[in-house]
């Protein structure tokens, strides 16, 4: 008699099966929130440096009178970089390494011009900062459409 009071007062193996389950698919719907929540703030990432790249670039120019060359962006060791003339204090990466910042340089007689872009992570197209002379750039392989200002983001 004894035994079989003992093996009432606890839970059967379908029960704690059931029990499992629940929370397995609890934990599968609060993961996949964090996952979005985690790429939509690495967009926000990208749209920020782009502004204070954009900041620097304004710096750079009313120190040397011109943005730089692609060359001079990009080479960190460089004497006419963002670093080293000190409008920027370290160059922004992109939060997750995929795609580098996109930087074109486009002199011109009269003045130079610039575009930054950066792709999305948590949807489709790409955004853009650029001087106040250059049209907004087309959608290509490595920056699909839309592409929408940074500002809009």
């Amino acid at each position: 008699m004894k035994n079989n009071r003992l093996y009432q007062n606890g839970f059967t193996l379908i029960e704690l099966l059931v029990v499992i389950a629940i929370i397995g698919i609890l934990a599968a719907v609060v993961f996949a929130n964090l996952s979005s929540a985690r790429t939509q703030s690495r967009d926000k990432a990208r749209v920020s440096d782009l502004k204070t790249i954009e900041l620097a670039l304004a710096l750079y120019r009313e120190k040397n009178g011109d943005y730089p060359t692609s060359n001079e962006f990009t080479n960190p060791s460089g004497t006419g970089g963002l670093v080293q003339q000190r409008v920027l204090g370290a160059m922004p990466v992109d939060p997750r390494n995929v795609t580098p910042y996109l930087y074109s340089y486009t002199p011109s007689v009269s003045e130079s011009e610039y575009t930054l872009r950066a792709r999305f992570e948590s949807r489709t197209g790409s955004c853009y900062v650029k001087s106040l002379n250059v049209s907004a750039p087309a959608a290509d392989a490595s920056y699909p459409a839309p592409v929408i200002p940074c500002e809009n983001f």
